[in-house]
């Protein structure tokens, strides 16, 4: 915004999240999935929700119009829901977003939920055994291929990057 933008759309991560309006134009900080199909995460009212952003550019006025959608519940398909689907949760969220306190708050718990999970998918072991066996090449025939693409997602993808950091943060501060 700052630099010219007329708005930011967020979609990677998998869930929605907030938005805001900043100096009159639209910040999405996330859409949600839109169409990822996994059983074990159909109707967990996270990864199967999210909302399209419709811009409309009129005589230098921006509006964001949201479309929420439910996605990948009973079978394989996107359906529109009301606009004001999601009202609550977008209250709860943009309240986190706007407040610098209750930002940083939700950052640490979800880094501190979510680091045994990422440094085990990350198998940071650190000792002489595994140490050996990478030097010997070895290491590599450990590793399943979908593993090593996990490991390559944590590093690649900035969200799941940031926590894996702050994870480590955390780690050597305890250390």
């Amino acid at each position: 915004m700052d630099a010219g933008a007329d708005a930011v759309i967020n979609h990677h991560q998998h869930c929605f999240s907030g938005y805001e309006i900043y100096k009159g134009k639209p910040i999405c900080y996330g859409l949600g999935n839109f169409c990822f199909d996994m059983p074990k995460y159909r109707s967990n009212g996270l990864w199967d929700k999210g909302y399209l952003a419709k811009l409309t550019f009129d005589e230098g006025q921006i509006t964001l119009s949201r479309m929420p959608y439910s996605q990948c519940d009973e079978e394989l398909r996107v359906r529109l829901l009301e606009e004001s689907a999601f009202d609550e949760k977008f209250s709860e969220l943009n309240a986190i977003i706007s407040d610098e306190v209750q930002l940083l708050t939700s950052y640490q718990n979800l880094v501190a939920k979510e680091q045994k999970k990422m440094l085990t998918l990350m198998n940071v072991f650190g000792n002489k055994i595994f140490d050996k066996l990478y030097k010997m090449g070895y290491l590599g025939r450990l590793y399943k291929k979908n593993r090593l693409y996990v490991a390559k997602d944590l590093l690649t993808c900035e969200s799941h990057y940031d926590i894996l950091k702050k994870s480590m943060d955390n780690l050597v501060e305890e250390a």
